[in-house]
């Protein structure tokens, strides 16, 4: 089903620091993206917790993952 996967966040849970993450589904690809621009730019998940992600698309599956991360480190 187009609508199946998983994306799995790797963060340090200190700081937030984004390190990486394993995603399985169809777009896959068009997601991994993101993930590796917050790795290239040290990026925490605090900050991208509040980028605009746009509704709906197939990054608002990133979007949760950062804002779930956050509450974990805050």
């Amino acid at each position: 089903m187009e609508g199946d996967g998983l994306l799995k966040l790797i963060f340090n849970k200190d700081n937030g620091q984004v390190l990486g993450a394993h995603i399985f589904g169809l777009h896959a690809a068009d997601l991994i993206q993101e993930i590796a621009n917050a790795i290239s730019r040290n990026q925490n998940v605090t900050e991208l917790s509040q980028e605009v992600h746009t509704h709906p698309t197939l990054s608002e599956v990133v979007e949760v993952a950062y804002k779930q991360a956050a509450l974990m480190i805050n």
